[in-house]
């Protein structure tokens, strides 16, 4: 693994910087992220996203062995624990239960009717929509994306579910 991340750095000088960081550090950021993901497999994928992160950084580190790397790279760490955690808790499982429930509501009506009228609302409309529905994204990454305001987004969401309420009701689609 520790070669996958010297490839992405230029000089042998931030080379050996970055691999004494790595022997010395992985371990401490392996726990930070686990007390916040409670999953090892997790933990370890936020260890190697942060990693990417420090190389992106390496210039402002200066003294390897400073208690001001150790918290520098914990709270890279935790940072990024944190998003993955929020990215994991936005992603919804379904019990088998639920899961049938929601297939024989679907059999009623086609998908297809469901996507062609969200095709068919207003662009601003359907943008968030799908943004936020279908990609998984928070509204503050959706005002990022679009370079507009949270608010807007909110405003954007709330309009384009109604007007694709009325577009399915219009169909005789009802739920």
């Amino acid at each position: 693994m520790l070669s996958l991340y010297l490839a992405a750095i230029d000089t042998a000088e931030e080379k050996s910087k970055f691999e004494l960081l790595y022997q010395r550090y992985r371990d401490i950021m392996y726990w930070a992220a686990y007390g916040i993901m409670k999953d090892p497999h997790q933990a370890e994928d936020v260890v190697s996203q942060s990693f990417f992160k420090v190389i992106d950084h390496l210039n402002r580190i200066t003294d390897v062995d400073s208690r001001q790397t150790k918290a520098f790279l914990v709270t890279i760490t935790e940072h990024t624990a944190i998003d993955c955690y929020r990215k994991r808790k936005r992603e919804r499982t379904v019990s088998m239960e639920d899961w049938e429930a929601v297939s024989s509501y679907t059999e009623e009506f086609e998908e297809n009717d469901v996507i062609s009228c969200i095709n068919s609302l207003p662009v601003n409309y359907a943008v968030v929509l799908k943004l936020r529905y279908s990609q998984g994204y928070s509204d503050e990454e959706i005002a990022q994306i679009l370079h507009i305001t949270k608010e807007n987004v909110r405003t954007r969401v709330k309009r384009g579910k109604r007007k694709l309420e009325e577009m399915l009701r219009e169909r005789g689609i009802e739920f």
